[in-house]
């Protein structure tokens, strides 16, 4: 597999505090919710992270995509410009899930275009 494991899950809740209490409550955690002021319309699953080992798998998936014409969020592989540096390719599945898949290689020589990141949505 070219997936590493899960590095993240993004939900859209409809009250923060009120999750941060469930959670609390339920899993003795209050820390699965974070606030990033997102503005996503819809409640629930907002996309799914999964790592990857190298920017190269990330260019091998987004290859294969396009050839067989998946929607691809930016364009392709890009770094993620609002949680920093780390490389990433956003697409959906074909029943409308937002995927990521997140590299912790940078682009330290600058070539690589800033895309949107986890709370952006088109």
């Amino acid at each position: 597999a070219i997936t590493k494991g899960i590095d993240h899950v993004g939900l859209s809740v409809k009250n923060l505090e009120e999750s941060k209490i469930f959670t609390s409550v339920a899993l003795n955690n209050s820390t699965i919710y974070k606030n990033l002021n997102f503005r996503y319309p819809y409640r629930g699953l907002h996309h799914l992270a999964f790592q990857v080992e190298t920017a190269e798998d990330l260019y091998k998936v987004e290859k294969k995509l396009k050839e067989n014409n998946y929607r691809i969020q930016f364009d392709g592989v890009g770094v993620r410009g609002e949680e920093g540096d780390f490389l990433a390719l956003y697409f959906y599945d074909p029943s409308g899930i937002r995927i990521e898949l997140v590299s912790n290689e940078l682009d330290e020589i600058g070539r690589i275009p800033i895309i949107g990141g986890c709370g952006a949505i088109d």
